[in-house]
């Protein structure tokens, strides 16, 4: 018997179904093997076949001493000669990291003796395959990254590659080279690691640089899956009649009245047409503008010159015999001109000695 136990004990009754039974198995219609969808591995994305023995698979620091399912991969271009494989994949995508998939875009293809890239010997004509051959020291650091490929594929995987004549040179797509999820754009909640906006609205690809470049046997890369990662799909421009549509509140970023929110009033296939939330304060800060650029100001010399424009910024006692002319009565006071001035894109640059401010959004 327990001493001043808490617990309180109480039936429980198991939930009725109500007359309804439950369905063992999968689903109808659930996607397995090579049709898995994006983000679920598979080992039917390669062809293969499984054998159970003794292969020493070291996964913990040790190899084991008991029978392990090994695999033994299927190479498909194992009668095609290199120069056919690099016309097949160069320039093309590839999946690579198997069963984890991750999608890259091939640059080069090597064997013992040559590396095969595409290049453009004439101007404006197609690309084709170029063979280089590797430097004195290029042979030897080619069959050791082929030799290194083949013996984590067998000792930790516990695959078997075959001979491993053809490396395949790939650069991931930005965002893929852990197995980590990819982050979410900053700017646009759509924009995922490894797709680019452009200018137009369109969104593309975007790969590694050169210096990111990985090797991988050519048994081990995939051309093509069945079921495409909806995040990494290039999409064309949408319309503007979609992507703005009539009443989308947006930022106008014009040279006029940089930062100030606006509303999209209409459309048409290249122009947009927006309503801008300006204060009256705004318009009269323009006219001031254009009245001092021809006002002759006197200076401490007792000089006179004009004020150039983007050159010298006024003095609240200059702008001040201005404002009183205006026609907005509201009050004013000497920061809301000046943050008017530094915020809205000022054309004044700095006083002399002075930091140029920056605009604010």
């Amino acid at each position: 018997m327990l001493h001043r136990c808490q617990c309180v004990m109480e039936p429980y009754d198991l939930p009725t179904l109500d007359g309804l039974h439950l369905v063992q198995g999968l689903c109808d219609g659930v996607l397995l093997g090579a049709e898995s969808l994006a983000g679920f591995p598979s080992l039917q994305t390669i062809r293969h076949r499984a054998t159970l023995g003794y292969h020493g698979v070291n996964i913990h620091g040790s190899e084991s001493r008991n029978k392990s399912m090994v695999i033994h991969v299927k190479n498909p271009h194992e009668y095609k000669k290199t120069q056919e494989v690099a016309e097949e994949m160069v320039g093309q995508r590839v999946f690579i990291g198997w069963p984890f998939l991750r999608e890259g875009k091939v640059t080069a293809i090597s064997d013992s003796l040559f590396k095969y890239e595409k290049m453009e010997i004439i101007r404006g004509a197609s690309e084709k395959v170029i063979q280089t051959p590797h430097p004195p020291h290029g042979v030897g650091l080619w069959k050791s990254k082929s030799e290194k490929i083949e013996t984590y594929y067998s000792k930790r995987c516990g695959v078997i590659t075959g001979d491993i004549d053809v490396l395949v040179h790939i650069v991931p797509l930005k965002g893929l080279l852990n197995d980590s999820p990819p982050d979410v754009g900053i700017l646009n909640i759509e924009c995922y690691s490894g797709m680019r906006p452009l200018d137009d609205g369109a969104f593309v690809k975007e790969y590694e640089a050169q210096d990111k470049e990985t090797e991988q046997a050519a048994q081990m890369t995939i051309t093509s899956v069945t079921s495409e990662d909806p995040r990494y799909i290039e999409r064309v421009p949408p319309p503007l009649s979609e992507e703005f549509p009539v009443g989308t509140k947006v930022f106008f970023l014009g040279e006029h009245a940089y930062g100030t929110a606006a509303q999209i009033s209409g459309t048409t296939d290249a122009t947009l047409s927006v309503v801008l939330a300006v204060s009256g304060f705004l318009y009269y800060g323009s006219q001031i503008r254009r009245k001092l650029s021809d006002t002759v100001l006197r200076t401490r010399q007792g000089r006179k010159r004009k004020v150039q424009r983007a050159r010298q910024e006024p003095s609240w006692r200059e702008v001040l015999p201005l404002l009183r002319g205006c026609k907005d009565r509201r009050t004013l006071v000497k920061s809301d001109f000046e943050t008017h001035l530094q915020g809205y894109g000022s054309r004044w640059g700095p006083r002399k000695g002075q930091p140029r401010a920056e605009r604010q959004v």
